[in-house]
C-alpha cells in the first residue's frame, strides 16, 4: 500500500514538472479572457486608447523621419553575403541566388520597422522554381492587422474571427521583434518614446504661428479729429485706408491725421518657442539613435563628443543589424527545410564594406610591377583585411628563377616593415632627399639586392641629365694615404658611391672615419671637418658625417654575423 502511494507520488512530482505553473491563463492579471487575445502593454497606446496606427502618423515630422533614415541608412548601408560554414555549396549558392533575386533594401526596410513599432510581420510568398522552394516575394504586413495570443502566438485579426484571430502558419511568416519579453511579446517600441515630444512639439510650433500672425504684421493706427471720429463713415474710411497701407504699404490721409506704426519687441518669445522646439528635437534624437548632436554638451570638446557619440551609435546599429541578421536566417532555416531537410545551415551577415587605402594599394602596386618584390600573405591579411581562405597561394619559381623573366635574380620578399623600409628610400630619392646612388646601395645592403634588382626597384627616380661643365674638373689628390685593409676597401668603396665628389673627400673614407673616432659628438666632428676641408659648406659636412656613420654602422653589422 505505501509503495503504491511512493509511486504516485513520483509520478504527481514529474507531471507538475513538466506542466507550466505561472501562466496567464491561471494568473489573477488575465486580461485574455476579456479580450480574447493579449493586449498590446504600451503605455502611450493604453492611454490614448489609440492603436500602433498612431505611431505611422508620428512619421511626417520631418525631424523624426530624419533620425528614422539615418537608422535606416546604417543598416541599409552594410554588405550582405550568405557565410557558407559547414553547409553544402550548392545549398550555400541556392541560398544566396534566392536572396540576390528578392529586393533586399525594401525587405531589410521592413524588418527594421520592428525597431519603431515593437514587431515587424512578413508575409512569405512561396513559389517552386528551379526545382527548389523558394519564396517568390516577402512583403510586410501592417502591425495592427496582427496581435499574440496567451502562449505568446502570433494571430491574425481575421474579419471572419474579430475576437480572437486566427493563429499565423510560421512558416508562411516571419517576424521580426525588438527586445520582446514574456509580458510584453510586442516588443519595445521607439515610436513610442517619440509620441510626446512630437504632439508636445506640434503643441509650440501652433502657439508660434499664431504669434507670427498677430504680431508680424505691422500694427497701424492713426489720430484723427474728434469730428471725424464721430462720423462713423469717415472713421471706417479711415480704417479701409490703414488696411490697405498694411497691405500695399500706402495710404491717402487728409491733413491733420497722423498715422503711427506700432512695433512689437518679441524677441524672447521667439527665442522661447525656438528652444522649445530645439529640445524637443533632441529627444526625438535621443529616442531613435540614442544620440544628439554635439551642441548639448556645452563646454565639452565637440571632436572627443563626436567621437564617444560615433562609437555608441555604431552599437546601437550593432544590435540592429542583429534583428536583420535573425530575421533572414529564420527565413533560411525554412528554405533548408523545404529543399536540404537535415542539413547544416549557412548563415545571413550583414558587414561593412572597409575602404582600402588607397596610398597603400598603390605603393604596392609600384612595387610589386617591378618584379622583384612580393608580398606576404600575412601583409595582405594585416594591412587589407583579408582572411585566410580569401587569399589563394600561386606557385613559386624556383631557385634562381625570376618570375618576370628578367636576367635580374629571383625576387625578393619582404614584410611589412621592409616593405615601409624600402618605399621610404624610393621616396626620399624620388623628391631629392637622397642620391639615386645611395639609395641603390642602401637596397643592396639591407636588402640583399642586386644592383639590378636595386635600380629596377627605385625606377626612374633620381635620374638628372648630366651638366656640362665649363671648365674640366680636375680629380682630386688623396692628402691621406693609409695601409690597405679589406674592410676598410670595401668601406671606401661604399663610401666612393655614397659621398658626394666635392671637395677634396673623393675617396679619403679612412682619414673622415679617424676623424670622427677621435671626436666627442657631431658637433666636434662638424668643427674638425670644417677645418681640415675649409671649402665645404655646414649641410655638405653634416651629409658626409651622417652618410660615413651609416655605412660604418652597416658594414659592421654585417661583419659581426
Amino acid at each position: 500500500m505505501s509503495s503504491n502511494r511512493k509511486q504516485h507520488k513520483s509520478f504527481a512530482e514529474k507531471k507538475s514538472k513538466a506542466m507550466e505553473i505561472a501562466s496567464r491563463s491561471t494568473s489573477l492579471d488575465d486580461l485574455t479572457s476579456l479580450f480574447g487575445y493579449l493586449p498590446d502593454p504600451d503605455p502611450v497606446l493604453r492611454k490614448t486608447g489609440n492603436s500602433v496606427r498612431i505611431y505611422r502618423e508620428l512619421l511626417s515630422d520631418p525631424h523624426l523621419f530624419a533620425c528614422v533614415e539615418q537608422m535606416k541608412s546604417g543598416i541599409l548601408s552594410m554588405e550582405w553575403d550568405i557565410d557558407r560554414g559547414k553547409s553544402k555549396s550548392r545549398q550555400a549558392k541556392a541560398i544566396r541566388k534566392m536572396f540576390l533575386d528578392l529586393d533586399m533594401n525594401r525587405i531589410i526596410g521592413e524588418i527594421l520597422d520592428a525597431v519603431l513599432f515593437g514587431y515587424s510581420v512578413l508575409e512569405i510568398r512561396w513559389e517552386y522554381r528551379d526545382s527548389l522552394m523558394v519564396p517568390a516575394d516577402v512583403v510586410g504586413k501592417p502591425q495592427e492587422w496582427f496581435v499574440f495570443g496567451d502562449q505568446n502566438e502570433l494571430r491574425f485579426l481575421h474579419k471572419d474571427y474579430p475576437g480572437k484571430g486566427i493563429e499565423v502558419p510560421m512558416n508562411n511568416f516571419l517576424l521580426a521583434r525588438n527586445k520582446p519579453s514574456y509580458k510584453n511579446p510586442y516588443g519595445e517600441k521607439v515610436l513610442s518614446r517619440c509620441f510626446w515630444p512630437v504632439s508636445f512639439k506640434k503643441g509650440i510650433q501652433q502657439f508660434w504661428l499664431k504669434m507670427t500672425e498677430k504680431f508680424g504684421m505691422p500694427h497701424i493706427y492713426a489720430f484723427i479729429s474728434s469730428a471725424d471720429f464721430e462720423d462713423e463713415g469717415k472713421r471706417a474710411a479711415v480704417l479701409e485706408m490703414l488696411s490697405a497701407m498694411v497691405q500695399d504699404g500706402v495710404a491717402v490721409m487728409p491733413i491733420g491725421s497722423t498715422v503711427n506704426v506700432l512695433d512689437f519687441k518679441q524677441s524672447a518669445s521667439v527665442d522661447l518657442y525656438e528652444r522649445g522646439v530645439e529640445f524637443y528635437n533632441k529627444e526625438i534624437s535621443k529616442a531613435v539613435l540614442t544620440v544628439t548632436t554635439t551642441t548639448e554638451l556645452g563646454k565639452v570638446g565637440s571632436y572627443a563628443a563626436s567621437q564617444t557619440h560615433s562609437e555608441h551609435q555604431t552599437t546601437v546599429i550593432e544590435s540592429y543589424r542583429k534583428i536583420v541578421e535573425q530575421t533572414m536566417n529564420r527565413l533560411i532555416a525554412l528554405v533548408s527545410e523545404y529543399n536540404f531537410p537535415g542539413s547544416e545551415l549557412p548563415s545571413f551577415i550583414l558587414y561593412e564594406e572597409q575602404d582600402v587605402d588607397k596610398a597603400l594599394a598603390e605603393r604596392d602596386e609600384l612595387l610589386v610591377k617591378t618584379g622583384l618584390i612580393r608580398f606576404t600573405t600575412d601583409y595582405f591579411k594585416r594591412n587589407y583585411g583579408f582572411e585566410d581562405d580569401d587569399l589563394q597561394p600561386i606557385a613559386t619559381p624556383g631557385a634562381g628563377e625570376d618570375p618576370t623573366g628578367s636576367p635580374s635574380g629571383p625576387a625578393v620578399v619582404l614584410n611589412g616593415a621592409q616593405v615601409t623600409a624600402a618605399s621610404s628610400i624610393v621616396e626620399k630619392v624620388t623628391v631629392g632627399q637622397m642620391p639615386r646612388d645611395s639609395g641603390v646601395n642602401q637596397l643592396m645592403v639591407f636588402f640583399g639586392l642586386t644592383k639590378e634588382q636595386a635600380e629596377a626597384v627605385i625606377g626612374s627616380a633620381g635620374k638628372v641629365k648630366p651638366k656640362v661643365a665649363s671648365e674640366p674638373v680636375k680629380e682630386p689628390v688623396p692628402e691621406f694615404k693609409e695601409p690597405s685593409f679589406p674592410d676598410q676597401d670595401a668601406i671606401d668603396e661604399l663610401m666612393s658611391a655614397t659621398i658626394p665628389k666635392v671637395g677634396k673627400l673623393a675617396g679619403v673614407s679612412g682619414p673622415i672615419m679617424k676623424l670622427l673616432e677621435e671626436s666627442s659628438d657631431f658637433d666636434e666632428a662638424i668643427l674638425k671637418l670644417g677645418s681640415v676641408y675649409p671649402d665645404l659648406k655646414t649641410d655638405q659636412i653634416e651629409e658626409v658625417i651622417e652618410r660615413a656613420i651609416f655605412i660604418s654602422e652597416v658594414w659592421g653589422r654585417i661583419n659581426a654575423r
